[in-house]
């Protein structure tokens, strides 16, 4: 663990769990603790701080979407799948692991985050560049604690980030669904080389150094420079969105 603080969640020195996102309950609020640690906790201290007042009929409650898993190739990853309803969308914590053994030293984050409103399904209402500019990077991404975007971890290729919308909020109306495309990128000559480690991949588009193009799928002898491709690796997502 790192220690870190943002909008809405921190751990002073990397030993505690702290959130302060805004919960509304109506009529009641029940708090379940699961141990998943495989292992028995001897001491456990918590503190639960709330206010008793009365909501208006537009307040809204809060939920969370964990997604764990590998995605398939040419598959985005399902950071929400569509929801249906009225809501605003908070943000979300995103961890990828890359598969280092099948994809060893290149980039991964090539997919953008697409945010699908309202009936939106052939093209996405909001869409990104690539997976660290969603968090506010460039260029592949580092270390930095922001108070809506950041990552908090990097070891290796592997990334812990988030993003929240609390300056700039999603609200929706009718549906939602967020979604990252698993695309990385790198030299042609290495990429290719990936299918002596056993992967899978699938080009989307190259740069020739004069111009960025679609790959159209007939020959990869058209392929050179920097490949954009599909990929398969392990995303760990949480999704945060209000509902009515």
């Amino acid at each position: 663990m790192r220690a870190f603080e943002n909008r809405f969640f921190s751990t002073a020195e990397g030993r505690s769990f702290c959130c302060a996102v805004p919960m509304p309950f109506f009529n009641r609020a029940v708090i379940v603790l699961n141990n998943r640690s495989g292992r028995f906790i001897n001491n456990l201290f918590y503190d639960i701080d709330l206010s008793l007042e009365k909501l208006c009929d537009e307040d809204m409650l809060f939920c969370a979407y964990f997604h764990d898993g590998v995605n398939s190739i040419e598959e985005n990853v399902e950071i929400l799948p569509l929801t249906k309803g009225k809501g605003r969308f908070l943000g979300a914590n995103i961890a990828v692991f890359p598969d280092e053994e099948k994809y060893p030293d290149i980039w991964w984050g090539e997919g953008e985050v697409k945010i699908y409103l309202d009936g939106d399904k052939t093209y996405p209402t909001l869409a990104g560049t690539g997976a660290e500019d969603y968090v506010g990077s460039a260029w592949a991404i580092g270390e930095f604690v922001n108070g809506s975007q950041g990552c908090v971890a990097k070891s290796g290729n592997a990334v812990s980030m988030y993003r929240f919308h609390a300056d700039d909020p999603i609200f929706f109306s009718e549906s939602i669904s967020v979604q990252l495309q698993a695309m990385g990128g790198g030299p042609w000559e290495k990429v290719k080389a990936f299918e002596q480690n056993g992967a899978k991949y699938s080009p989307v588009t190259y740069d020739d150094g004069e111009l960025h193009h679609i790959y159209k799928k007939a020959s990869e002898n058209e392929l050179a420079g920097y490949v954009n491709f599909f990929r398969k690796d392990r995303y760990r997502t949480v999704a945060y969105y209000y509902i009515k």
